[in-house]
């Protein structure tokens, strides 16, 4: 039978997708129990990603958590491009609802408003706001 090393602790300056998709395989090869994988993740991750999952868990317990919300939250934070795409889709589809709209010559201001309103980036809405129309 074959054996494999003990597993790394998460490093935060790697790939945070590829460490659970080798975690997860890790799981599989080991037979984890469902019950089980939370506590491994916890113990693999290391202090401090474990500091921070408590932060993005609203201070609450991650041990109290699914195995899928961690590794979403985890991920969501160390690979966040990948959220900011899937929210510039979900903009993209509704600005494609919005064609089918009256809104006629004042489309294009009425978009820019919303975009400006939404931007949380004091940086970027002073250079959005700095630009002539």
């Amino acid at each position: 039978m074959a054996t494999i090393k003990k597993f790394e602790s998460y490093d935060t300056n790697k790939d945070c997708e590829s460490y659970i998709e080798c975690l997860e395989q890790y799981f599989i090869f080991k037979n984890f129990q469902e019950e089980k994988k939370v506590p491994a993740l916890i113990a693999l991750i290391g202090k401090d990603t474990y500091g921070l999952s408590k932060n993005l868990c609203d201070l609450e317990k991650p041990s109290n958590k699914s195995f899928e919300f961690l590794v979403d939250k985890l991920q969501n934070h160390f690979n966040p491009i990948k959220v900011y795409k899937s929210q510039a889709g979900n903009f993209i589809a509704a600005l494609n609802k919005s064609k089918k709209c009256n809104f006629n010559s004042t489309l294009e201001d009425s978009l820019c408003d919303q975009v400006v309103e939404g931007v949380r980036d004091e940086n970027v809405l002073r250079r959005f706001l700095a630009k002539p129309d």
